[in-house]
């Protein structure tokens, strides 16, 4: 209860294994992952994840996290009443959302950004969207709504774009090769998300303690 997974950055992970992440939680109660930065995690067969709240984790908070080169940057599996709050998730490829049998979740002042399809899969887990940014440069932000205890899809939809979900470009200066400073002019800051600052995480030196 009450734990914190803060600052690091982690890179080439489940090269080997399925069905895991960078950072996994289960029966997890009010863990915090803050800060960290995980990029270059594999496609297994059974899904390799960056940040991964398994069953029965709930009162979690995923926040201000960055993936890069990550199809599946938050995994959620039978999980509820968590916040997934001022992420950046950001793949030159397709990028998967999963609340698969979870429940209550808030998804806040985060920005997706990928050159392919963007899939958030069981939208109907997510019970507030607020001030986030969804860039498919493919042009496909797709909705699946899940059977709420199985793995059936039951309904496929366009994600419409709003006042609080923009389907528009973040303005990132050069998101791929990991500038993700905004532009002057980027939608990002008028909705009230702020300049991304990942520097504090990852090893330190004795100086730095």
């Amino acid at each position: 209860t009450g734990n914190r997974i803060e600052y690091n950055t982690f890179a080439r992970v489940m090269q080997v294994l399925n069905d895991g992440a960078a950072i996994y939680s289960i029966f997890a109660r009010g863990l915090v992952i803050q800060g960290n930065v995980a990029t270059e995690i594999a496609i297994g067969e059974g899904g390799n994840h960056a940040y991964y709240l398994d069953e029965g984790s709930h009162d979690c908070l995923v926040v201000g996290n960055l993936t890069i080169g990550v199809t599946s940057p938050v995994q959620n599996h039978m999980a509820n009443n968590n916040r997934i709050e001022g992420n950046v998730f950001i793949n030159d490829g397709d990028i998967a959302l999963n609340f698969v049998r979870s429940t209550a979740y808030t998804l806040t002042h985060n920005i997706i950004y990928a050159t392919g399809q963007i899939v958030i899969h069981n939208s109907g887990a997510i019970e507030t969207f607020d001030r986030n940014i969804f860039y498919s440069r493919s042009g496909s932000v797709e909705a699946r709504l899940y059977q709420p205890t199985s793995y059936q899809t039951i309904a496929v939809d366009q994600l419409p774009d709003g006042p609080d979900t923009r389907l528009v470009d973040p303005g990132f200066v050069d998101a791929l090769s990991g500038d993700i400073t905004f532009a002057s002019k980027s939608p990002a800051l008028s909705m009230g998300i702020q300049q991304p600052d990942f520097s504090q995480a990852g090893r330190s030196s004795d100086e730095d303690r």
